[in-house]
Formats: C-alpha cells, structure tokens, sequence
C-alpha cells in the first residue's frame, strides 16, 4: 500500500512538471492566399497555441479579404458611390496606416491600385489563371487608372468607422499591409514565451532574438544560385517584411528574350514598377515595430526606386511616428541599409 501511494505521488509530480514545462513546436497552414508558419518556441501548450495564431489569421482575412462575400473590402469595394460602409476596428486601424505611408510616399504605396492589379492578374483569385499572359493594353490601363488614387477614391470616417467609396469602380485591397499587420497582432494573443510567425515573409518575433535571411533576389530564369542574399538580426517585439519582384511574376516570350512582368504595380504608370539598374530596387526590407508600416514602406521603396525610397526612408525617420531600419537591394544586386541595423551579406 505504502508503495502504490509513492507510485501515485511520483506520477502526480511527473505531470505537474510537464505541465509548467516549456515546450516547442513547428506549425504550418494556408491563410491569406499564402503560407504561414508558427513556430513555437517556449510553451506549455506549443501546439494549440499554434492553432490559435491560425484562428486569429482566418479571422482577419475573412474581414479584410476583397474577395471573400461579407468581408469589409468586399463591401467597400461593391458599394454604391457615396454610401459609407460601417467597418471592424481592424480594418480602420489598417485604414491609417495605409493613408499615413500613402501621403508620405507620394501615392508610391497605394491600396486602390486594386483595378490595375486585378487589370494584370495579380490579384489572388486571378494570378496564373491563363496559361498564356497578355499584358493589357494602354488604354485599358489608362482606364483603370482613372479610379486608383486613395485620397480621391475612398474617404474614411474614424469617428464613426466608416469607409466610403468615391468614384465608380474604383477598389480598394490591403495585401500590401494586411499581412504584416496580422503576424504583427497576432504575436501578443496567445501565451507563449518565444515564438516566430512567418505569413508569407512577414515576420514577427517574440521573446527572443531571431537570424532572419533575405531571399536573394537575383535571378536566372527564376532560379536562385544561392538562396539568401544575406541574414540580419529581429529582435523581440519587431516584425520585418520584405517585397521584391521575384515573387510573382509572367513570363513572356519576345523572340528569343523573354519579358517578366512582377506583380509591384507603380500607381503613377499603372505598369510594373521598374526595378531594373543601379536605381531600380528589387528587394526592400523594412523591420519595425509595427508590421502593417514595415509592409506598406516595403511595397512603396520598389515602387519608387533606390534614391526616392531612401528620400522616403528619411522623411519617415525624421517624422518619427515609427521606429525602423532597412535594407534596400537595387537592380545591380548591391544593397545599402538605413537606420540602425547590422545586416550580414552571404551572396
């Protein structure tokens, strides 16, 4: 009897222990048109908490999707001209900061090139639908054009969370931002210790400090000779993103050439923006603490090339609303950083 009554106590203490012992584990899903990838580092319940980053992330895409019936953009987007539209919290959270990087870029970063994006079949539910691409033509990007320009498109109430459409076809789509304002939020809604959240690129730390590599950019048909053009350090509470032109792209022939078409589309132009020569950025990787920033500044450095993204990354720091550094990687594959960061070169 004495002995049965030690057994017990030995299994009691054995499942206290585990209890309040740190685990990890490694979760990958399909949100937001891309993957995501949860690892949990320290955790009492590694996997569920896992599973409840994933949650959040379903959450949010079913309000800020453009294309999912029911969500805020797709409201927004099929409304009648003038009527506002009553949105989430989020949405109007992720409404300021797109405005916020949309006026200090010039309109370089801009949610309602949205009819441009959809125009060249980029946007999530039409991206590599054709087995043969034919860009569009002039004048149906001049077409499009007409309707994209945030300030002149869509006008958002804050006080009464709002957001109403202006113009007539005109469409409004955070995939520029979204992302990185998701593995921002959803670091801080689960218990773990460490943790790292990739979604699609954007990436968020937690409770330690983390070696993140930058997809080397350059190409050759596509294939990379080495997989990171260089790693840099994220620290706990910072969230990087990083937007290139070699992630989804068209291939057209032209003779013996062939002709890429990246899915950056310069609002000015309507076309692709030009990442090609010693101002032309091809990769741009902005880290701060807030991730829907980091997302949009990212998009806006490629729109604007080398010397106007740096001018831009200047007036941001002077302006101060943000903490941030980056790394800017031009046509000629040499890099340059802004702010305080140490980033390693592996290429």
């Amino acid at each position: 009897m004495k002995s049965t009554k030690i057994f017990l106590v030995l299994i009691l203490v054995i499942i206290c222990i585990a209890s309040f012992t740190a685990c990890s584990a490694t979760e990958q899903y399909f949100v937001f048109g891309t993957f995501l990838t949860v690892d949990v580092a320290s955790s009492v319940r590694p996997s569920k908490d896992a599973r409840t980053v994933k949650s959040y992330m379903d959450a949010l895409e079913k309000i800020l999707s453009p294309t999912l019936e029911g969500s805020d953009l797709n409201r927004i987007n099929n409304a009648e001209v003038g009527v506002p539209v009553v949105c989430h919290a989020e949405t109007m959270e992720i409404m300021s900061v797109a405005e916020y990087v949309f006026e200090a870029s010039d309109g370089a970063y801009d949610p309602s090139v949205y009819p441009l994006v959809r125009l060249w079949k980029f946007s999530g539910d039409t991206f590599g639908e054709l087995s043969a691409f034919t860009p569009p033509t002039a004048a149906e990007i001049l077409l499009k054009k007409a309707v994209v320009g945030l300030d002149k498109a869509f006008k958002a109430d804050y006080e009464n969370r709002t957001i109403t459409k202006l113009l007539p076809g005109a469409m409004l789509d955070f995939g520029g931002i979204a992302k990185g304002y998701a593995s921002d939020l959803a670091r801080d809604i689960v218990s773990a210790k460490k943790m790292l959240i990739d979604l699609g690129g954007n990436i968020s730390a937690k409770g330690k400090t983390y070696t993140i590599a930058v997809a080397n950019p350059s190409r050759r048909d596509r294939q990379f000779a080495t997989p990171y053009f260089g790693v840099l350090e994220l620290k706990d509470g910072e969230c990087i993103s990083t937007s290139g032109d070699y992630e989804r792209y068209y291939t057209v022939k032209a003779g013996d050439a062939s002709v890429y078409y990246h899915h950056i589309i310069n609002p000015a132009t309507g076309y692709p923006a030009d990442t090609s020569g010693a101002d032309g950025v091809v990769s741009a990787t902005v880290i701060s603490s807030n991730g829907a920033f980091a997302d949009a500044v990212a998009t806006a450095i490629v729109v604007l090339g080398k010397e106007k993204g740096l001018a831009l990354l200047e007036a941001l720091e002077k302006d101060g609303r943000y903490p941030f550094s980056s790394v800017v990687i031009n046509g000629e594959m040499k890099s340059e950083t802004f702010g305080n960061i140490s980033f390693e070169i592996e290429v």
